[in-house]
């Protein structure tokens, strides 16, 4: 644990380990505006613009265009309904660690974004993508799974039909 955590305290002790951080942070700002930014840039991790419809190009005060296409979203919008299902299956079933931890990790995953100054940035948020494609699998499982209930065979392959054909278009 020392031999790793040395060149950590050689870098605090030279100023050199905080650079990047002083970089993105914006020190002039007061607490009360520090947390205004947080709550916003917290929200608009969740927001329909960041995650189906602009993407991190979209959102304001963003310059970097490197990491995006412009007018694209994170995901896909097929995958809205599909989160929704899977949450609030999964806000139905707390007792399973696996989905508490998804959970989790959906509500901590916009922190690392929210506390720069320089606003939201998908490469800081990039852990989002496990949570949110936990929850659209677990709608798409959901639906699934209410389509073999489905007594009628040829309802249930139009049903499939219509699935394969939103999903291959988007």
């Amino acid at each position: 644990s020392l031999i790793i955590c040395f060149p950590l305290y050689l870098g605090y002790k030279n100023g050199t380990l905080i650079t990047r951080w002083n970089s993105v942070n914006n020190s002039k700002t007061t607490l009360k505006e520090k947390v205004v930014n947080f709550n916003k840039f917290y929200l608009s991790h969740f927001s329909p613009d960041f995650l189906f419809l602009k993407g991190d190009l979209g959102m304001p005060g963003h310059f970097i265009t490197r990491h995006s296409v412009k007018n694209i979203g994170e995901l896909y919008t097929f995958q809205l309904p599909l989160i929704i299902i899977g949450i609030i299956i999964s806000l139905m079933n707390l007792s399973n660690f696996g989905i508490v931890l998804m959970l989790w990790l959906l509500f901590l995953y916009p922190i690392g974004s929210s506390i720069t100054s320089d606003g939201i940035l998908a490469t800081r948020s990039i852990i989002g993508i496990i949570p949110l494609t936990f929850f659209s699998a677990l709608g798409l499982e959901r639906i699934i799974r209410f389509i073999k209930g489905v007594s009628t065979r040829i309802i249930r392959i139009i049903l499939y039909l219509i699935i394969t054909t939103v999903i291959l278009f988007s």
